[in-house]
């Protein structure tokens, strides 16, 4: 796992333990509401959490033995305590499993620090990958999620480690809902988080990977699908209200919690939503909003509405649609890096997941949008569930400049796309080069080279088949005419004052008139192309001449 993806991982289990101490107080208040044959569930007690340091130091890491703040972890990931005063802790990327005695003395109790494997036995030579949520088995020992190793874990109060549920390294979906299954040879998938029942000697588990909660009968030793879809397939939109555990959907759920009632609490992490389940049903009880890190591009479709490609602060890649009135927004697609990502794939919209997005563009003509996304450029045609997501040109993992048809073709990060009305596209290749795909997927290079070292920031086609494409260099302005290059269309000024920038005198030619630093494009409703110029606070028009106009 890199750097970035444990920072991921490590933003994404401080929002889902704090939001589990939430969970067990929000458990408390009524229900989701909904369909009138789903009862609400009881209402109980509210709680106060307190946050108080037992063990390690704010901003240290590492492993250490000790009491508090003497005492180091290294991105804890799951906590428990049982009514006899055992208090576990997953030190989740020291793969092992901690105590926490009266005197908050903290010694490890399973595992080997730096030391990730799969192994049961005492707590010396049992071996974890990645432990994270814990349940307290009532007996003095501690259930545990072994995330990477996909499968439950048991510590009992002796010390001993067994595994219960799931085959080591193997995944697969978890099988038709209710049908009871022999649990040491089922595998599970990402299992994170986990309630245990005592009086019913059932343990409940949520599945990051297959969007579910399972349950585990730990007496008879057999596993089931308790709630979520046999298929999977997560929630994309905001959950229903109330729906029954059978077709209810989750989104990579994280936290479990289980009250006093019978109440299954779930932080639907990716969904951010609340669950409760109660009876039959599965009641959302809160959702909170995205939380946008920075968006990489958009593009305006013919109804004046936009396709938005963003990053949350959770790292996941999100397309959503906002109003020509801009009065909202709507989540079409949320794509994950975080965990064990997995490569952006084609297929329905509804199942396609997608990387950073760095330009998008409308084809009016087919009602599409193309997506320069990585080494490839992609199509998607449409935006309702079952519009199709492909790739027409290059290949995800291979990187270069080959010219040739789909998959033989190569890019190195395009970073800007424009439609042409005749067919196709141009794209602008980190080479630098102008590259035309046309309809059937087949790339060849431009007619006009970009110069060396420069960086593209925009290409639109103006009037006729004139294609402006815009980088950031000496010669900031370059005007290809299908089938004939023409001179570069306006300099960058010296580096000075603004005054240096000027606009073009009437009949000045190509080569008159300077630009600042251009930092974006788009083309007006008369075909002329329009940049924004950084450096002279100004919108500014190139077509022939270059005016300032804003």
């Amino acid at each position: 796992m890199s750097s970035s993806d444990s920072l991921n991982w490590s933003r994404r289990q401080v929002l889902a333990l704090m939001s589990s101490a939430a969970a067990l107080a929000a458990c408390g208040g009524g229900g989701g509401g909904g369909e009138a044959a789903a009862p609400p569930p009881p209402s109980g007690p509210s709680l106060s959490p307190q946050l108080v340091l037992l063990a390690g130091s704010v901003g240290g890491y590492g492993n250490l033995d000790g009491s508090q703040a003497q005492s180091r972890l290294f991105n804890p990931q799951g906590l428990c305590a049982d009514a006899m005063g055992n208090r576990f802790i997953a030190d989740t990327h020291n793969y092992t499993v901690r105590k926490l005695d009266a005197n908050n003395v903290l010694t490890v109790l399973a595992g080997a620090p730096a030391s990730p494997g799969n192994a049961d036995g005492d707590g010396a030579t049992a071996r974890f990958s990645f432990p994270s949520g814990l349940a307290p088995d009532g007996q003095g020992g501690v259930y545990v999620a072994d995330y990477f190793n996909h499968t439950v874990r048991h510590i009992s109060a002796q010390g001993m480690v067994s595994t219960v549920a799931g085959i080591a390294g193997a995944t697969a979906l978890p099988g038709p809902f209710g049908k009871r299954q022999p649990a040491g040879s089922t595998p599970l998938h990402t299992p994170v988080g986990l309630a245990f029942d005592a009086v019913q000697q059932q343990l409940y588990i949520s599945s990051f990977g297959n969007h579910c909660i399972l349950r585990l009968h730990v007496a008879l030793g057999e596993i089931e699908l308790f709630a979520g879809p046999e298929d999977g397939v997560a929630q994309i939109d905001a959950p229903p209200a109330t729906a029954s555990r059978e077709k209810a959907r989750f989104r990579r759920p994280w936290t479990l919690a289980l009250t006093p009632d019978g109440t299954l609490c779930v932080n639907d992490a990716d969904g951010r939503a609340l669950r409760k389940i109660f009876g039959d049903f599965v009641h959302n009880t809160a959702t909170t909003p995205l939380q946008i890190d920075g968006i990489s591009s958009f593009a305006a479709a013919a109804d004046g509405s936009l396709l938005v490609c963003c990053q949350t602060v959770l790292g996941e890649f999100v397309l959503l649609t906002v109003s020509a009135e801009l009065q909202g927004a709507t989540i079409v697609q949320v794509s994950t890096s975080n965990g064990a990502p997995s490569l952006p794939k084609d297929g329905p919209l509804s199942e396609a997941s997608f990387g950073l997005i760095y330009a998008l563009a409308f084809d009016p003509a087919r009602g599409h949008f193309l997506a320069a996304e990585g080494h490839v450029i992609r199509q998607i045609e449409g935006l309702t569930p079952d519009a199709a997501v492909r790739t027409i040109a290059g290949q995800r993992a291979e990187k270069g400049s080959d010219n040739g048809a789909g998959n033989a073709a190569r890019f190195l990060d395009p970073k800007c796309i424009a439609v042409l009305r005749d067919g196709g596209c141009m794209v602008c290749d980190s080479g630098p080069v102008l590259r035309h795909v046309d309809d059937d997927g087949v790339v060849s290079n431009a007619t006009l080279p970009l110069p060396e070292g420069t960086k593209a920031v925009g290409i639109v086609q103006g009037q006729g088949s004139d294609v402006f494409a815009s980088v950031n260099d000496r010669k900031a302005m370059s005007i290809l005419r299908e089938g004939s290059p023409s001179a570069p269309f306006g300099e960058r000024a010296a580096s000075g004052p603004n005054s240096a920038i000027v606009d073009s005198a009437p009949g000045g030619g190509t080569g008159a008139g300077t630009f600042g630093l251009i930092c974006g494009m788009a083309v007006d409703s008369q075909g002329r192309a329009v940049i924004a110029d950084w450096a002279a606070h100004a919108v500014r028009r190139v077509t022939p001449p270059i005016t300032t106009i804003n």
